[in-house]
């Protein structure tokens, strides 16, 4: 059975649709492939008549109806089509007859479970219809020169799902629609203040493209909100040495210098994925000098003179090619393409490398690849296009499906998305045209600027002074993180973003690993607050103070130091999966991520591949330690707090500082490997006087959290003190001084730090295999360091001892195996983070039970004041 709900009276109207019954011939509904815009001249002209089956003919007429009676007449403006189950049989029916209704709805469900992984079944899901303009603004934005549209979309048939969930549904590609970014259809209509979809062609329409790079160049770079956010200059390359551009219009190479025009001309770039080279099955960077050397042109060599120019070679890959032809069907006239335009002279090679962030933020536009592996697959939309979106008429209205599969499930799919080299790329250029199946995507760095060949946006929509302001900050709905937030003056939490999503790429040389990143770390030192980096740390700086000359800042070097490796997939409770490499690169130093290997790169798989780096993005962190960098020119630079006012400094060293002096509260402690009963042993020196052991004081006190024993029989990862005999504090004990309890503490923190100081200790020994028998009976020797605490987390730094010594001073050293986070307020109040004065004072509390100052302090070695060298 259908059901109907009349948005006048909400009324159920059903109708038995589950006899398949014969087709007919039906006038209100026609299928028909897009026309093409712009410059395509190919289009599909449809059917006069299209069949519809009789199961589609009830769904016609009755949405039909309903569109007729309007559902914008209530404030609830969402309405059910069809009830759950219903369009398991429209679309086992598409596969069998040519029915056009089946077949848009079926395109729409497939592309709906494709973008959310399979997760829901045909059966499960139901068409509704509604307002376009509703489901595209959140809950609190209200723009009325829009108008209301129409809009059908797939989404699961529960009841109380669609109410839970009924405003997170955002069009068309949001990154953040986590329920709703595919399976989706627009009304077509000549109302230019409404939402509306677009029909595609095979080819681009690249005049429509040109008219959104034009409309970015007039009004976003003289916008007095956010003045320059997208200004480019395309003489700042020639600062640059040897660079050069092609030449479209006659297929050669010239140095940009020698472009007489210059001054007024324009180039755009080319982002894809390299592929197979002749000696690597990967992507490489342009720094990969061992692979690119073999195809790049020899410009220095064989071509000293700057005013030659050289010819392209008369075969060139498919992505190229159609790159050449997009550049001039856009109606410029130079392109850059790292694989032609980087010379292979070593120095000036070097020096382009170096001058990423110039090179994309210099290009009017940048053209990403993202449907490719590599260049032998060309543009869609240029090439032709093999994923049309369908359309489909219902009464007077006609609606076409748009973005599916969702374009941002594609861009986040693709090989693009995975390759380190290729984030600096997005980032860095002013604006991006992505051309792909489903239609061209385009943003630049201004705010709302997003464009879709398949859908139209009214205008209104851009001045939108809500949606702007939730863009500012960092709550845009662009698919590639770009640097528009460069303006936003001491609002730099958004680049917090960046390591997390360059640290699960791909490089195929892992010490490429700055490399990839170096334009990025570039731009950032050139912005209105500089950001600096230590190999690869974000030094974010915080305001400190005002002056009539305006904000002064510092910046916390501890804070960047609080990353931390998230749950490790390769261990088990009762085995230790072989990795197929180790964690650490051993390239850079230990504290920086940069010398780590994602989850997903140690063994194929991750809790969570996008998170498998957590940063310390809080704005209120105090530092608890001090901080000296040993200097490799000799001479050291002292961080007291954590905190300096200045760190231009790190941009004049010829190499970053690979050693840090931490002092700070430290304790050695073991980490070990132990049975319930060992445990409980433990837990009766830490507290003989609480909670005995043994089962019937367990029974007793089994629904509390201070009950313990009998709930298991696995061995666990439980943290020592260095004396042997007691739990190590705070980590093994609760904030009621109590021990965990053996059941409920799932040894989550002790577990991933045993298997990732056991990989450290496999690296030690040049070791590659990991023996289950042998990890498991290690005793690990630790040093913890409590770095420091936002208003909630106290940070602890986990290390273990380096068979790497200091030969001058004989100082042992230690390497950075992870950071622990733990909770120091009590959970009453750890609702109200915001209270200082509580946040204070429980740090206070937490530093006394540390040096063991306070009576009910559990028994143990105190912690103290340490200095250990990380390395």
């Amino acid at each position: 059975m259908f059901t109907f709900i009349s948005a006048m009276d909400d009324i159920s109207l059903t109708m038995d649709l589950h006899d398949q019954g014969d087709f007919h011939q039906a006038s209100p509904g026609q299928l028909s492939a897009p026309d093409g815009a712009g410059s395509s001249t190919e289009s599909s002209q449809p059917p006069e008549t299209t069949k519809f089956c009789s199961k589609c003919q009830g769904i016609s007429a009755k949405l039909e109806e309903l569109l007729d009676q309007g559902v914008f007449s209530t404030d609830r403006q969402t309405r059910r089509v069809t009830s759950e189950g219903d369009l398991g049989h429209v679309v086992e029916l598409s596969q069998k007859a040519q029915c056009s209704l089946c077949g848009f709805l079926s395109h729409m469900v497939e592309a709906y479970r494709v973008s959310q992984g399979n997760w829901w079944a045909i059966s499960e899901v139901a068409l509704y219809v509604g307002s376009a303009k509703r489901r595209y603004l959140e809950w609190n934005q209200h723009v009325p020169e829009v108008h209301d549209s129409l809009l059908l979309w797939i989404w699961p048939a529960r009841e109380s799902f669609m109410y839970e969930h009924d405003w997170e549904l955002l069009l068309p590609f949001s990154r953040r629609a986590k329920y709703g970014s595919a399976g989706i259809a627009l009304e077509l209509t000549d109302d230019p203040n409404k939402i509306r979809g677009e029909p595609i062609g095979p080819r681009a329409n690249f005049e429509l493209i040109r008219s959104w790079v034009d409309e970015c160049i007039t009004n976003h770079q003289t916008s007095p909100g956010l003045p320059d956010v997208c200004k480019t200059n395309a003489s700042v390359v020639l600062d640059i040495p040897g660079f050069m551009v092609i030449d479209c219009s006659s297929r050669t190479l010239v140095y940009w210098s020698q472009i007489p025009e210059r001054k007024d001309c324009a180039y755009v770039a080319l982002s894809y994925v390299w592929g197979t080279k002749p000696t690597s099955d990967d992507e490489v960077g342009p720094a990969d000098s061992a692979n690119r050397d073999h195809n790049m042109i020899k410009t220095t060599t064989q071509n000293p003179d700057p005013t030659n120019e050289r010819q392209l070679p008369s075969s060139l890959p498919p992505l190229i090619e159609d790159a050449i032809t997009a550049v001039i069907s856009l109606r410029y006239r130079y392109l850059w393409v790292d694989r032609y335009c980087i010379q292979n002279d070593p120095q000036t090679k070097h020096a382009q490398i170096q001058s990423m962030d110039k090179i994309y933020g210099s290009a009017t536009l940048t053209i990403v690849a993202a449907e490719g592996n590599d260049p032998s697959f060309g543009l869609p939309g240029v090439s032709p296009r093999s994923e049309l979106p369908t359309s489909v008429r219902i009464g007077s209205r006609t609606f076409v499906t748009v973005g599916t599969p969702g374009l941002a499930e594609k861009v986040k799919g693709s090989k693009w998305n995975t390759r380190a080299w290729t984030m600096q790329e997005g980032f860095l250029s002013s604006r991006c045209l992505f051309l792909m199946e489903s239609g061209a995507y385009y943003q630049c760095n201004f705010p709302l600027s997003q464009r879709y060949e398949s859908m139209r946006e009214p205008p209104a929509l851009s001045r939108s002074k809500d949606r702007f302001n939730n863009c500012l900050w960092g709550n845009d709905d662009s698919l590639v993180f770009t640097k528009g937030a460069r303006y936003h003056g001491q609002i730099v939490g958004p680049y917090l973003r960046l390591p997390s999503g360059y640290f699960v790429r791909h490089l195929t040389f892992e010490d490429d690993s700055i490399n990839a990143l170096s334009g990025i770390l570039t731009y950032l030192k050139s912005i209105k607050v500089p950001i600096y980096d230590l190999w690869g740390l974000l030094i974010i700086p915080e305001q400190d103070d005002w002056t009539s000359n305006g904000p002064t800042y510092r910046y916390n070097l501890v804070q960047s130091l609080a990353w931390s490796y998230v749950r490790d997939q390769s261990f088990s409770k009762t085995k230790l999966r072989q990795p197929t490499i180790l964690p650490r690169k051993h390239i850079f130093p230990s504290w920086s991520w940069v010398d780590w290997r994602s989850r997903t790169a140690l063994d194929g798989q991750c809790f969570n591949s996008t998170h498998t780096l957590q940063l310390s993005a809080h704005h209120f962190f105090t530092s608890l330690v001090d901080i000296t960098l040993e200097l490799n020119e000799g001479g050291t630079v002292h961080w007291e707090n954590g905190n300096v006012a200045d760190t231009s400094w790190l941009a004049t060293v010829s190499q970053h500082p690979r050693v840090l002096i931490i002092h700070g509260y430290s304790c050695n402690t073991q980490l070990r490997n132990v049975t319930e009963e060992e445990w409980g042993e433990f837990c009766d020196k830490t507290f003989p006087s609480k909670t005995p052991p043994g089962k019937e004081s367990h029974e007793q006190d089994r629904q509390s959290s201070g009950h313990r024993l009998g709930c298991k029989t696995d061995r666990k990862w439980v943290m020592i003190d260095s004396d042997g005999k007691h739990l190590q504090f705070p980590f093994e004990i609760t904030e009621n001084r109590r021990p965990w309890c053996w059941a409920e503490r799932g040894g989550f923190v002790a577990r991933n730090l045993s298997i990732d100081a056991y990989h450290l200790k496999l690296q030690h020994e040049q070791s590659a295999v990991a023996n289950d028998e042998i990890f498991h009976s290690t005793t690990f020797e630790l040093r913890v360091i409590l770095l420091g605490h936002d208003r909630n987390v106290a940070y602890f730094m986990v290390l273990l001892k380096s068979p790497v010594t200091d030969t001058s001073s004989q100082q042992e050293s230690f390497e950075r195996v992870n950071v622990v986070t733990l909770p120091f307020l009590p959970w009453k109040i750890r609702t109200g983070w915001n209270d200082e004065q509580a946040c204070r004072e429980a740090m206070e509390r937490l530093l006394s039970h540390l040096e063991r100052k306070h009576d009910d302090s559990s028994p143990g070695t105190p912690w103290e004041k340490m200095t250990t060298r990380v390395i």
